[in-house]
């Protein structure tokens, strides 16, 4: 779906379509592949980062998804202004081709969870577009806990 992207009230004035994906899953008939994760497979070394989406400071720190969630989420709030200037470089310097949020998770497996569709989530809460899910995904892993919004 295109939108208006109008983060936390940072209006960057772009349309353009977002969608998420495993790296494994991901083909480049989707999208312009972004890179949402600390660690980067090598054939996707050289595509678009978006450093403000990856969970700096929270991956490997909690235990528990809920206290990850909640810090990961603390995290988007903190860096709104930037999430939004980032992803409007990308889609400008990439002909404002669909945007694929991308990182290792497997979602297809029981209760698996991912920081992917907790950036998908806050985004949709934030901006009112959906994000759909491209790769394999089990329906009960599309969405992390809506109560932190």
């Amino acid at each position: 779906m295109t939108s208006v992207i109008a983060v936390n009230g940072y209006d960057e004035g772009m349309t353009y379509e977002l969608a998420t994906c495993g790296y494994f899953d991901y083909r480049p008939s989707m999208g312009v592949a972004v890179v949402t994760s600390l660690g980067v497979p090598d054939l996707f070394r050289r595509e678009a980062h978006c450093s403000t989406l990856k969970p700096k400071g929270v991956f490997n720190v909690y235990k528990t998804k809920r206290a990850f969630e909640v810090h990961y989420m603390d995290r988007l709030d903190a860096h709104a202004a930037e999430i939004a200037a980032e992803l409007k470089k990308i889609a400008t310097s990439n002909g404002n081709e669909p945007l694929v949020l991308l990182c290792y998770c497997n979602l297809s497996q029981p209760d698996a969870w991912c920081h992917r569709r907790m950036a998908a989530a806050w985004l949709e809460e934030h901006t009112g577009i959906t994000i759909p899910e491209l790769g394999q995904c089990r329906p009960e892993n599309l969405y992390p806990d809506k109560s932190l919004f």
